[in-house]
């Protein structure tokens, strides 16, 4: 796949035709594994597309918890493009060789005049990252263990309710639950029908 054709596979882009030479002039870097793409302090403002290779978000304060995984057409880094900030939300690095274009504010507007579908595409994928914050923050605000179990059983299951394997020593580290209070959580979820276990697989009553 030539740089042309993963920019425009990006979710940006989607539903829209968009010229070569309207994508011309956009900045390509590349990147070996490891290096820093945005940092907390140091980073374009820009949206980045991943054109080749893989990289992946982790928390600015160094934890190395992966927050998300990128691939060719994946973008990132849409919200540090317009207004004035100092830091950057996380840290993105390159798993491996990769390349990255960027395309800066002048560049969005000019395509978000001439192809008003980018827009929209640009709003509908802050709405989906604002409604996963939203739903990180109702799972480490819940005030029960059971509440939180449940968020992070909602947030887990596929679209049939059913959750992959589910390790106890892992999950009471994420959620900050003792594992007794952990244990009883399930249970109380299960007394209530919020869950049901059957041959260790579980699933959410959605």
């Amino acid at each position: 796949m030539n740089s042309f054709e993963a920019i425009k596979n990006c979710s940006l882009l989607s539903g829209v035709s968009v010229s070569d030479e309207d994508l011309g002039g956009l900045l390509i870097r590349s990147y070996k594994k490891g290096d820093t793409i945005y940092g907390k302090s140091d980073f374009p403002k820009a949206v980045g597309i991943l054109l080749s290779g893989k990289a992946s978000a982790r928390p600015v304060n160094g934890g190395n918890t992966v927050l998300k995984k990128y691939e060719c057409s994946s973008i990132f880094g849409v919200a540090s493009v317009f207004g004035e900030y100092d830091s950057f939300v996380s840290e993105i690095t390159a798993d491996s060789t990769c390349e990255v274009c960027f395309i800066d504010e002048k560049k969005l507007r000019f395509l978000f005049f001439k192809y008003p579908q980018i827009s929209i595409n640009y709003i509908s994928f802050l709405c989906s990252r604002i409604h996963y914050l939203n739903s990180e923050i109702a799972l480490f605000t819940s005030s029960d263990a059971s509440s939180k179990v449940l968020q992070y059983l909602k947030k887990a299951a596929d679209k049939d309710g059913y959750v992959g394997k589910i390790v106890m020593a892992e999950l009471s580290r994420k959620l900050s639950i003792g594992r007794t209070s952990l244990y009883r959580a399930f249970s109380e979820l299960e007394n209530n029908k919020k869950i049901t276990r059957t041959n260790g697989k579980i699933k959410v009553i959605l």
